[in-house]
């Protein structure tokens, strides 16, 4: 549900409920609710929430535990970048940084 997954991406990032609330503008009894799913944030929060943790609005709203195959979308979907379809070479740019963002944000959890 919601309120996990806030939980979780708030936790990855290593902040407190109280550092989460100021970073958005809103108030540390709002984020505590959202994660004990007492309160569903409205669609121009739940947009905040998702632009901050650099998510889906989907993803948040999403209970499965299941991760995207970013390989598998890059080959299935017509990417473009600058009205132009991406390279092979242009995919494994991007699937290279994002193995790069993984391993610094686990890295950053185990501390």
């Amino acid at each position: 549900m919601f309120g996990e997954k806030l939980k979780e991406l708030r936790i990855k990032r290593n902040y407190t409920q109280r550092e989460l609330a100021q970073k958005l503008n809103m108030s540390q009894s709002s984020i505590a609710m959202y994660e004990r799913n007492q309160r569903i944030p409205d669609p121009l929060t739940l947009k905040k929430i998702a632009e901050f943790f650099n998510v889906t609005i989907d993803y948040l709203l999403d209970t499965s535990k299941e991760t995207l195959d970013i390989e598998a979308m890059l080959d299935k979907n017509n990417i473009m970048f600058n009205g132009e379809p991406l390279t092979e070479e242009d995919k494994e740019s991007i699937i290279n940084f994002i193995r790069y963002v993984q391993k610094k944000y686990k890295s950053k959890s185990e501390k």
